[in-house]
């Protein structure tokens, strides 16, 4: 928390004076989302053993957009639906290698349909919240599992939504 805490203060929720700072390789993704008017701040806590509370807390110091990678940090249902509530802060939201589970996905996918700032989401190589293993889109190589359709729904019904990677699902 005191790192999420420190980073929004100083990036996002700081003073007047307060600036993001992007790394270098991101600058050009901010300035795609923001129409070329500024830079978005950029916070990677991926491959930290975050889990559930730690999400909450980074959740809890949301306060305008930014870009959030929590790639495998133990992020499950209650960390999401801790960022679902401030889902109008994030642009890009990156939660690949997460025990979301099924449910986590749909309610993701509902939650990006609604905004239209959100461009890029990441759920590649999810896992299952019970079992921990591989959350397939396909359970047996050809019968489609319950996440195809709200996946489908995601792209065709997202305003802004550019990326969505699904790397890893089984989609073969």
């Amino acid at each position: 928390e005191m790192i999420a805490g420190a980073f929004f203060r100083e990036q996002v929720g700081g003073g007047s004076s307060s600036t993001a700072r992007v790394l270098p390789d991101a600058e050009d993704e901010s300035r795609r989302y923001t129409g070329g008017r500024g830079l978005l701040p950029y916070l990677n806590l991926s491959h930290n053993e975050l889990k559930d509370v730690g999400v909450e807390a980074v959740a809890r110091h949301l306060r305008r957009r930014v870009r959030l990678q929590l790639r495998e940090v133990g992020c499950g249902r209650a960390g999401l639906q801790a960022l679902l509530q401030q889902k109008q802060s994030l642009c890009e939201l990156d939660l690949g290698m997460n025990p979301l589970g099924a449910v986590g996905v749909n309610n993701l996918c509902r939650a990006v349909q609604g905004c239209r700032d959100w461009h890029s989401l990441n759920i590649s190589s999810l896992q299952d919240l019970d079992t921990g293993q591989s959350l397939g889109l396909f359970e047996d190589g050809s019968k489609p599992s319950p996440l195809a359709t709200p996946l489908a729904s995601c792209l065709r019904q997202a305003p802004g939504l550019r990326e969505l990677d699904c790397g890893g699902e089984g989609l073969w």
